[in-house]
């Protein structure tokens, strides 16, 4: 999340690609998993301290953007 943190206090927008390397991604295949694995993590992220002045509106979700 630090990571987060530096590239919006550097003034840039962030754009999160879920984008897996294994063959057999749980995640793609169950869409359920999907959506708890992502939901869980963008919890995280909204409980960050300063999250709704500084973080909200500069991080961005890009899901599945290669179809197989």
């Amino acid at each position: 999340m630090w990571q987060l943190q530096y590239l919006v206090s550097q003034g840039l927008y962030v754009l999160l690609d879920f984008s897996s390397t294994r063959d057999a991604e749980p995640n793609v295949a169950d869409p359920n998993l999907l959506a708890q694995n992502w939901g869980n993590f963008w919890r995280i992220l909204a409980d960050i301290p300063g999250y709704n002045t500084l973080l909200r509106g500069r991080i961005v979700p890009d899901l599945v953007n290669e179809p197989r």
